[in-house]
């Protein structure tokens, strides 16, 4: 009687793919953030003098 040994492998198209869409949301998130970053401190406070304060907004 003879066993045939088969390894269950994953397909090389597979981990690309996940790696492509992880690495792609991952620097979507990164853009969203940063933008989101960039407006805050574009915004002008209303009182100037709470923007001197030590520990800040």
């Amino acid at each position: 009687m003879t066993v045939i040994e088969r390894k269950a492998r994953t397909a090389n198209w597979k981990i690309c793919l996940f790696l492509g869409i992880f690495i792609s949301s991952a620097a979507w998130g990164g853009c969203a953030l940063a933008e989101q970053a960039g407006k805050k401190g574009a915004m002008k406070s209303k009182d100037p003098i709470e923007d001197r304060s030590l520990f800040g907004r």
